[in-house]
This record gives structure tokens, sequence and C-alpha cells, in this order.
């Protein structure tokens, strides 16, 4: 005998700015997430005049499928995998940084395929009662958006990300992150893997 069970969409939604996550916190979920796909350098680049950041690392990129996993309300991962064990934290992340009332835009590019984007309308989402962010190649309309961030022209990740202006605030007050703390600027991290 089997039960039907219902799943609020938007509840499930909201709930990601419910797991105690700061604005630091998730930008750090959206760095370890570069660091597990392998990046060497990640660049963060706020600005000002729309209230955005971006996020882009030289990582092994996502295939469709990887980033439609990747984007999985409620994805696990393989116990092998020393960060990001509850496939949290690209959700997390962008739904805390943009307290879901903006739609934010992550572009992916694994060596030997296409570079894909996924615009995630939280706002949308959350009216519909539903999630599915589908990954397709990158447009027209997008494609600067790649090729101005991303740190590799074969592989990577970045993640556009509109913030209010409360989130980006609380991201740079009082240096509580230092590497962030000066606006309008871009900083790069150098990494290193032993």
């Amino acid at each position: 005998m089997s039960t039907r069970v219902n799943i609020s969409s938007s509840g499930t939604i909201e709930n990601l700015l419910n797991l105690g996550f700061t604005p630091q916190d998730a930008l750090h979920e959206l760095i370890d997430n570069s660091l597990d796909a392998k990046a060497t350098r990640i660049r963060i680049h706020f600005r000002t005049s729309d209230q955005t950041l971006t996020l882009a690392d030289n990582g092994r990129g996502m295939n469709k499928t990887e980033l439609a996993e990747a984007l999985c309300i409620n994805n696990t991962k393989p116990a092998s995998d020393s960060i990001g064990l509850r496939g949290l934290g690209l959700k997390a992340g962008h739904a805390m940084l943009s307290k879901l009332t903006q739609m934010t835009h992550i572009f992916s590019r694994k060596a030997g395929d296409d570079v894909y984007e996924v615009e995630a309308n939280w706002p949308e989402s959350i009216r519909a009662n539903m999630w599915s962010p589908t990954p397709h190649s990158i447009s027209a309309r997008h494609l600067h958006l790649w090729t101005d961030a991303s740190l590799h022209p074969d592989h990577g990740t970045v993640a556009v990300i509109p913030m209010p202006h409360t989130v980006m605030t609380a991201l740079l007050k009082d240096n509580a992150v230092p590497l962030l703390s000066e606006i309008g600027r871009t900083y790069e991290l150098s990494l290193i893997h032993i």
C-alpha cells in the first residue's frame, strides 16, 4: 500500500531562509562549492550600482545534467564528498543572498561541453508553488555575463546574484568578511590544492 504525500515547493523554498545561514555563511557555501569543483581561482565581485554579487571560478564546471541535479531541492550527495553533504549550498546560498526577491543566474561549462545557464526565478517559484529551474544552452542575451566573468573559457561556473541592500551591507559591515571589506572592487582568491 502506497501513501501519497503532498510537498509544498514554495514552503520548501522559503524554508531555505530558515536554515540559520547568515549572508556570510551563504557566501562561504558558494565558495565551498567552488572548492568541491577543484577551483584554483575564485573571483568575487560586488557591483554597487545594481547590488549584484558575481562569483566565478575555474573549477571543473557542470554539464546540463549535473546543473539540473545541483538545483534539485532535497538532492543529496554521496557520503564520499567532504563538503556540501546535504546538497544545499548552491540553492541555500542563492536563496539567502537574494532573499528570494530576485531572479538569480548560474552559468556553467564542463570541458568539452557547451555553456549552460539556469535562471532561478525565486519569486515566481514561490507564487506558483513550483520549483523547476531547467538548464539550457546559454542565451545570446546572457552570453556577455559568461564571457565577462568566467575565469577559464573552457570550464568553470559563474553565479550572478542580485541582492537586497541589507544583505550586501551585512556581508561588508564591520569587516565580517575581511576579504570582501571594500565595496565595488573585484577580489580574487588563488587557491592551491595539495
